[in-house]
């Protein structure tokens, strides 16, 4: 929807400047920023980490952290001024007007309150009236319905819902207003249709009426005056988590955090960030942490929610392909300055801004392609071995890892009982020398526990994996302590792999120390080359992780996994926590040590953009199994799969029609 300029709009920033106050004095975050948002519209803004982009969006609900302050310009909801607006003015504006959907949903869901606990906060915090719904049009069509029904706003509880369904029963096996009876199977999936349709805490008297004639009923207008019972506040959260895609909700409700899967947690976020019906929801990164194919799904359910309450949308994120996919307007970010605005997918098309050419060369998911620089070296794909049923390796071919019919049960306790869990079902596959392979697929489809194996961190239920054709399960301790030496892992998280006790230097010399290589003055000098090796500065050595950014610390990862010179390293998700930008230069520095050092990477990922930039070949997980395995332009290109077909799909922007032009020439580095 493109918004008329003729219209008011609902949030408008002019001449931003933000700051945070440091022991060196003032820090600007934001610059001159400008930024406009019409009722109904969804816009994004795009940038990598330190940009400003969520100190923006921190700054319109007054929500800056520590030192932080607006220092000048101005932002104005609805016409009115929120910097100089008062506590309590600020207070009436939070959830009620503009909603927040916060990043991370560990650290912002309290562990000890249950999920309808905090739903429940968040109506109470805004006065809500839980027994009202509302609906864009919903007044219109209470003005417009042939039917007549008495406040028809109010919805509908569980009691009401309940009676409702037993009258629809009794009427269509009786016959009801002239209508012949039905049989008891047609008034069972009549039932069932209704039952779907009338959420409890969500649904209006209105839309029960229609859902009842829909299934079946003649005159549903009486039957629902008669239940003049409303819904009470449970009744509101399990409608609200319900409308967020929670099913069974009245159960759900009770449950903790804990219980809750990422894209739950996710859910139950976007939940009260909407309980109070806000004009305008802030959405800070909202599935920066989630499957592809989970992230789909809730971004698809966000978006129809919102439109159907026509609550305008401000998307926080480093996606640029996400952005476009979902935003109608993008606003790109760059040391606390906008430096490029406007639609979409005119920006995609023609980025005008250097750093926006940047983010779009760089952007996996508008990638078409593995990474250039693999690809003049000469580090081509040529014929590694990856099926589901256990053959060994081809003849002729130097396969550094073999994987034959690898089986991984976990037994589960709980409730007095018992279970097994099947996490790896029968996983072959070999890793040929030189080459990169991907395992994908959402979490829990085993990926990461067939890494573990393959690092010796756990021991297979059944299958084998070879080493250079060696079987691991035969080696001793001092063969075991070479294996280690020979294969090294770079884990997810740069923040939590690294200790922030530990000193750069000691983290990149202890795997030298404790296999013990060379002499104090040789390790030191080892570290120097690890630290030029992948392009940080030798005086890095003396810092600590917690004065690195993500990006360095990723390095410093990298570092410490080569410091032994392996021959194959396992990469568990190395990349997902990093910025687009930050991103690219790790993937381009992975492909230059390979094709430097002859390295084999077994890349384990969820992510399918960054698989098609790094990847030879690409096996498919899925509940423990290989469903699929070709090279990754035959898995990009022709999918055999349904559920591979799924995943790419669900790519943020690989869907968009329009390609950027004429950006062969940027590095995105």
């Amino acid at each position: 929807m493109t918004q008329s300029h003729a219209q008011e709009p609902l949030l408008e920033i002019r001449d931003l400047d933000v700051s945070f106050t440091t022991a060196n004095g003032e820090v600007p975050a934001v610059r001159g920023a400008n930024l406009t948002i019409y009722p109904g519209q969804s816009v994004a803004i795009v940038g990598e980490s330190g940009s400003g982009k969520s100190t923006t969006a921190h700054a319109i609900i007054s929500l800056l952290p520590g030192t932080g302050r607006v220092t000048g310009g101005s932002i104005r909801f609805e016409g009115t001024e929120i910097t100089t607006a008062s506590k309590q003015e600020i207070v009436d504006l939070r959830g009620r007007s503009i909603g927040l959907v916060p990043q991370d949903p560990m650290s912002n869901l309290n562990p000890v309150w249950s999920i309808g606990f905090q739903v429940k906060e968040a109506l109470r915090a805004n006065n809500v009236d839980v027994t009202r719904g509302a609906r864009k049009g919903l007044e219109s069509a209470l003005v417009t319905s042939e039917t007549a029904v008495a406040d028809g706003d109010r919805l509908i509880g569980r009691k009401s819902k309940s009676a409702l369904l037993d009258v629809l029963r009794r009427s269509l096996l009786e016959g009801h207003d002239g209508k012949p009876p039905v049989s008891q199977k047609t008034a069972d999936a009549a039932v069932r249709a209704a039952d779907a349709r009338i959420v409890v805490g969500s649904t209006t008297r209105l839309e029960a009426v229609n859902a009842l004639e829909d299934a079946g009923m003649a005159t549903a207008g009486p039957a629902v005056d008669a239940q003049r019972v409303s819904a009470d506040l449970d009744d509101r959260v399990a409608g609200l988590l319900a409308e967020a895609g929670l099913p069974d909700a009245l159960r759900r409700a009770k449950q903790y955090p804990h219980e809750f899967s990422g894209g739950m947690r996710q859910r139950a976020l976007i939940a009260i960030g909407l309980a109070a019906r806000p004009k305008l929801l802030i959405a800070d990164e909202p599935t920066s942490a989630l499957d592809v194919t989970v992230q789909r799904t809730i971004l698809d359910h966000l978006e129809g929610l919102t439109r159907e309450l026509g609550t305008a949308v401000l998307f926080i994120t480093h996606d640029l392909g996400l952005a476009a996919e979902r935003a109608e307007h993008l606003v790109v970010m760059y040391r606390g300055k906008v430096v490029e605005s406007g639609p979409s997918r005119q920006i995609l098309a023609d980025p005008r801004h250097p750093y926006t050419q940047r983010l779009v060369a760089a952007a996996p998911s508008l990638a078409s392609r593995r990474i250039q620089s693999a690809k003049q070296a000469g580090v081509q794909a040529k014929e590694l071995k990856a099926t589901t049923g256990g053959t060994g390796a081809a003849g002729g071919r130097d396969d550094v890892v073999v994987v034959k019919n690898l089986t991984k049960v976990f037994q589960i306790r709980g409730s007095g009982k018992q279970k097994d869990f099947k996490a790896v079902d029968d996983v072959s596959f070999s890793l040929e020398r030189g080459t990169t392979m991907a395992l994908v697929g959402e979490s829990g489809s085993g990926k990461s526990t067939v890494a573990n194996i393959m690092l010796n961190l756990l021991e297979p239920t059944e299958g084998s994996i070879h080493f250079d054709g060696v079987d691991l399960s035969t080696l001793g301790s001092s063969e075991l302590f070479d294996f280690r030496r020979r294969v090294q892992p770079i884990f997810q998280n740069p923040y939590g792999s690294l200790d922030p006790m530990y000193s750069i230097f000691r983290t990149i010399e202890e795997p030298l120390r404790i296999h013990k290589v060379g002499s104090k003055k040789e390790r030191e000098q080892r570290v120097r080359e690890l630290l030029d090796m992948v392009a940080l500065p030798q005086s890095t050595m003396r810092r600590f992780p917690n004065e690195l950014s993500g990006g360095q610390r990723q390095r410093i990862a990298i570092a410490r996994a080569l410091a032994l010179r392996p021959e194959v390293i396992v990469c568990d998700e190395a990349v997902s926590a990093l910025d687009v930008l930050v991103q690219a230069q790790i993937l381009e520095l992975l492909n230059d040590l390979q094709t430097e050092l002859g390295l084999s990477y077994l890349f384990i990922t969820h992510d399918l953009a960054v698989v098609r930039q790094i990847a030879d070949r690409v096996c498919v997980m899925k509940s423990g199994r290989i469903i699929e395995a070709a090279t990754t332009d035959e898995v990009f290109d022709t999918p055999r799969e349904e559920y591979t077909r799924e995943l790419l799909g669900a790519i943020p922007g690989a869907n968009l029609d329009v390609v950027p032009a004429g950006l062969e020439g940027i590095d995105p580095a």
